[in-house]
């Protein structure tokens, strides 16, 4: 990490003077040539200046660049054979600058001795060229654009999906797609496959990446074989900028205003000196010779043994809370990036390093109901959550071009995401007949790295040959040390409400006590793959093979707070926190550490796939009609192994998973080119969903915010899922389209979360159904409204607008309904974006609307209903203008109405957390 920091900090140091004092008096025109019907970069193209003996051919990429151009007004000439020439007339090249152009070529007719000339238009709108990428696509798919981050007020890339037609989020880090939930989604950074961040999740947590790193993300909805093959929903790809089109050297800085936080008393304890960078520098840490958990457990038979006691006074002692003053929302960002010349060859450098800290304050009510008839609860508290959230992240991007065939990048990723938390809850626990007061002091760290070297070449002796390589690398670290839980009770069975509240320390030890929890979650994985092309006038077909392996290890330690006198501890259960943990209660043998040792809370695993496939794309016409076949098959080889040991209760036996599979599956898809600007697609492919590390593993995992316990299955199988699409599509204008998309999803032995019913709590495992369907439509728009008059040619208006229905055979035992809606299914979703852009004034705004429907959280067992989340309507709102030309201010409304997420229980509210507006204002400059 340290390393990062050097090399990012000397980059800029060294080489900002390249920018700040240029050292030419010439411009440059710099442009990338597209075929028009497929969109792909042409290779070889002849670009040169009219009249002028200057020019260059188009590279790997189909991108030219000629330099050393005077001041003034220049004609450009396309050409390429087979294809239409195209003149550009009047190009403006200015000293010192870039004119940045890019070109569509059309081929020619069969008459080869015809010669066309046209004039040429260029665009430099990178939305635009989103949607032109969209609609040369062989598959299904949905996208957003750097130019339309910039528009909005999100700060993830997960806050920025929710745009996407069909995607819901999930705690604001995990998506959904077309109504399934995050499991059956797939997530590639720079088309590398990345290590899953969380410890029971098969997702990738989305929050991770800051949004003003990405070039663009596209959402891929229909499965070809050159994909991964166990994506169900829509497979993230995640794209960083690779290589700068001119100089770059640009910082940019916010502050924001949080409403009812900003300002105000925020509750925190002491934590360690590097809390600020995300990362805990081991103060919360055990102790370095504190047992292991099984020598540890070994001192538990009896009270007598001195050392438990030794071993709990060394413990970290500060339990006690202090008010601060939260201050503004800050954030940071520095962006640097060039071109040089090495050995004849252009090399591309793009560095980018953000910053940002923010404090959030939540009310939250947390229910859980017992029986439904005679609406019994287990508990009911009511409380708040103080949280100081730090979030920073970097890329260091490397390109080299040898020739105009050949390029090698090297592209890596390091962000780092922390939450420091205070949680205070009061209420009643029904169940022990007693009112609490909890308190929670909680810190996690993740972090995310990821490095991929990868080379694209074509072979100029075998016509449109090309093949590409990489070899990819990341890892994820989530570090939760001293999860710190303390319990103050009296009974409600004492009609005296006057008597105090008392530390609950029981005498053996238990979830629900006083108590300190670490887990330490370490993921690594590793890729190869190689893709091989080659285009003909009647086909193009590709062959690919590819590689993963992943290693994960986790362990977890739960340290019950116990007292051999059982919670009658004497009056030291009447002091406050840092009086009751005092170390010197552990000498004086009052209280002690006692573990909860199970043997499933540690396990290792690792997975192994192979695949490799073929596929083909076949032009042709009917009828006069263009037509064109994508069909092909991917072969995966998987291997999946655990090792833990099954809990005390069955005798703490080995447990080993060993999974194989081997997968074909097939994908065929045909697109009707209706005219040059309209497509209707059909596809059909058959995927595979495999289960992940955490849902097989059996350790039994306590959700402090829910209340409740969560075990893996190691029993659980692979789901298997047929995909049906189909979807119009019309651009009628460059930065505009029209789409109409429906879905069907079946799928056979699906994963969800549900109840374990003979534990007689409310606790959760994993576990396979007989079968479900997923079905529904997608509408998208975005549009001009200049049209209808003039005084609105700066306004434009997008949207999308997805329905959804689904079914899944029901596995809880004790209800009398056959099926129900997939866990997490909304049954719409709507985003609405209003915008305004004046180039004369230079002044552009963003109204976005964001809904969805009540989706299902939770399922029902035969006590209760399903949970849902309730809708939430979310206005965001941002006005950026430009002062000078090279500096600009932003101002941002976040989560306007700041409605609470509510979820309910058969219409009775059981879970509230309120939300709060933030105002944000950024200013940027760019040297």
């Amino acid at each position: 990490m340290k390393l990062f920091y050097k090399l990012f900090l000397s980059l800029i140091l060294f080489q900002s003077w390249l920018i700040i004092f240029p050292q030419t008096q010439t411009g440059t025109i710099r442009g990338k040539v597209l075929d028009l019907e497929t969109g792909e970069p042409i290779v070889g193209a002849n670009v040169y200046i009219e009249n002028k003996d200057i020019g260059a051919a188009t590279d790997i990429n189909g991108i030219f660049e000629i330099k050393s151009l005077h001041f003034g007004n220049y004609n450009l000439i396309v050409s390429y054979i087979s294809y239409k020439t195209v003149k550009l007339e009047n190009l403006k090249v200015d000293a010192g600058n870039v004119t940045a152009v890019n070109i569509a070529l059309e081929k020619r007719s069969l008459e080869l001795s015809e010669e066309v000339v046209v004039i040429g238009e260029t665009f430099n709108n990178y939305e635009a060229a989103l949607l032109n990428q969209r609609k040369k696509s062989n598959q299904i798919s949905d996208g957003i654009s750097a130019e339309q981050i910039k528009k909005l007020t999100d700060a993830t890339t997960a806050e920025t999906l929710r745009r996407v037609p069909g995607i819901t989020l999930l705690d604001n880090k995990y998506i959904y797609v077309r109504g399934v939930s995050e499991r059956y989604n797939g997530a590639l950074l720079n088309n590398t496959p990345l290590a899953s961040s969380e410890p029971d999740k098969k997702d990738f947590a989305f929050d991770l990446i800051p949004s003003n790193l990405i070039e663009n993300m596209i959402v891929i909805k229909s499965f070809t074989p050159d994909e991964p093959g166990d994506f169900v929903g829509g497979l993230v790809k995640i794209n960083t900028v690779e290589f700068p089109s001119e100089a770059i050297l640009s910082i940019n800085y916010s502050t924001g205003y949080v409403e009812k936080v900003s300002t105000k008393s925020i509750k925190s304890y002491e934590g360690s000196k590097t809390d600020f960078l995300g990362i805990d520098n081991g103060f919360r840490n055990l102790p370095a010779n504190f047992p292991d958990p099984l020598a540890y457990k070994s001192l538990d038979n009896n009270y007598s043994d001195t050392s438990r006691y030794y071993y709990s006074s060394l413990l970290n002692d500060k339990w006690g809370l202090k008010n601060s003053k939260a201050i503004l929302d800050q954030s940071l960002g520095l962006t640097y990036g060039n071109k040089f010349t090495f050995l004849g060859n252009d090399i591309g450098l793009i560095t980018s390093f953000t910053y940002k800290t923010g404090f959030n304050i939540k009310d939250l009510e947390i229910k859980d109901i017992e029986n439904e008839e005679n609406q019994t609860l287990f508990f009911d508290y009511k409380g708040q959550k103080h949280n100081v959230n730090v979030y920073w992240g970097g890329i260091a991007n490397l390109s080299y071009k040898i020739g105009q065939l050949n390029k090698i990048s090297l592209r890596n990723i390091l962000t780092v995401n922390s939450d420091d938390e205070v949680t205070t809850l009061r209420g009643f626990k029904y169940d022990y007949q007693d009112e609490r007061i909890i308190t929670a002091l909680r810190f996690i760290s993740r972090n995310l790295f990821s490095s991929q070297l990868s080379g694209l070449h074509n072979i100029p002796l075998v016509k449109n040959l090309a093949f590409t390589w990489k070899a990819s690398y990341s890892s994820s670290f989530r570090n939760e040390p001293d999860f710190r839980r303390a319990v103050y009770t009296r009974s409600i069975s004492d009609s005296n409400t006057t008597l105090p509240f008392r530390a609950y320390i029981p005498r053996d030890p238990d979830f629900y006590g006083g108590g300190r929890f670490y887990s330490y979650l370490r993921e690594f994985k590793r890729g190869l793959g190689l893709d091989i092309s080659q285009s003909f006038d009647f086909l193009k077909w590709k062959f690919g093979i590819f590689h993963t392996n992943s290693s994960r290890s986790f362990n977890a330690r739960l340290l019950s707070v116990t007292s051999p006198f059982g919670n009658a501890s004497g009056l030291i259960g009447l002091y406050d926190l840092d009086s009751v943990f005092s170390q010197d209660n552990f000498r004086k043998r009052i209280i002690v550490m006692r573990e909860y040792y199970d043997p499933s809370n540690d396990y290792t695993s690792f997975d192994n796939l192979f695949a490799y496939y073929v596929m083909t794309e076949v032009p042709y016409s009917l009828f006069n009609q263009e037509f064109i076949f994508i069909g092909g098959f991917r072969i995966e080889n998987y291997v999946l192994r655990l090792r833990t040991k099954s809990s005390l209760a069955t005798g703490s036996n080995p447990i080993n998973v060993d999974n194989f599979n081997h997968d074909l599956l097939p994908a065929f898809a045909l697109i009707y080119r209706l005219n040059n600007f309209s497509n209707l697609r059909l596809s059909y492919s058959h995927n595979i969903n495999r289960p992940q590390f955490r849902e097989i593993a059996p350790f039994l995992y306590y959700n402090f915010e829910d209340q409740t316990l969560i075990r893996g299955n190691p029993g659980l199988k692979q789901a298997y899922i047929s995909n049906y699409d189909i979807r119009f599509e019309t651009f009628p204008d460059l930065n505009e389209i029209i789409s109409f998309s429906f879905f069907l999803k079946e799928f056979r032995n699906p994963i969800e979360k549900v109840f374990v019913i003979s534990t007689g709590q409310n606790d959760r495992t994993f576990q396979n159904s007989g079968f479900a369907r997923n079905y529904g439509f997608e509408i998208e728009y975005r549009t001009s409204v200049g049209f209808l008059t003039d005084i609105l040619s700066n306004f434009s208006i997008s949207g999308n607008y997805s329905k959804i229905w689904s079914e899944i055979e029901e596995t809880n035992i004790g209800l009398d309904r056959k099926t129900r809606p997939m866990q997490g299914q909304s049954p719409y979703v709507i985003n609405i974006m209003l915008g305004y852009n004046n180039p004369t004034i230079e002044l552009s705004g963003t109204i976005s609307y964001n809904r969805f429907g009540k989706r299902i959280v939770e399922t029902a067992n035969f006590l209760g209903s399903d949970i849902y989340e309730y809708p939430r309507d979310i206005i965001d709102v941002v006005f950026t203008k430009v002062l000078l030309s090279n500096l600009e201010l932003k101002f941002t409304i976040k989560d306007l109405l700041a409605k609470d997420y509510e979820l309910y229980e058969n219409e009775k509210l059981v879970r509230n957390f309120s939300t709060n507006t933030k105002i944000s204002l950024g200013v940027s400059y760019r040297l």
